[in-house]
């Protein structure tokens, strides 16, 4: 990602409904606009991907439209290999490909404890069960 002192790549925000349209193609319109803004994009990693983003877009992606995990790990995958996708550094994690290769449903719980781990937290706390088993890193709070 480009640093704070290089002012001459700008950065674009984009909303998880945008990388939803684009990924899941069930609004042509939005789909071929989403496409469109993609592929006049010339400078590589100026679109930044904010956590909040790929967790919401994880959800949408199993809760929303159904596909599986693998599916969702997949297309995660692709986004965030991207060259145009800036990444912020709570996404730049030594081991961001634990993230695919987890067989736990939620990447959401992936991403929690992966980022906490790569900022110094021993372990994170859940009462979620499922997590605390599958999740390296997370422990049932009980």
């Amino acid at each position: 990602m480009p640093s704070s002192k290089d002012m001459s790549v700008l950065l674009i925000g984009i909303d998880t409904n945008i990388l939803v349209r684009f990924l899941v193609k069930d609004d042509l319109r939005d789909y071929e606009l989403a496409t469109s803004f993609f592929s006049q994009l010339h400078d590589p990693d100026c679109v930044l991907v904010n956590p909040i983003v790929v967790a919401e877009l994880g959800w949408v992606l199993r809760r929303g439209y159904h596909y599986s995990a693998a599916e969702v790990r997949r297309m995660l995958q692709s986004v965030l290999s991207a060259s145009v996708f800036a990444l912020p550094a709570s996404l730049r994690l030594d081991n961001n490909e634990a993230w695919f290769h987890t067989t736990h449903d939620d990447m959401a719980d992936v991403m929690i404890a992966a980022i906490n781990a790569e900022n110094g937290c021993e372990r994170t706390w859940t009462f979620d069960r499922k997590a605390a088993r599958n999740v390296p890193g997370m422990e049932l709070l009980q």
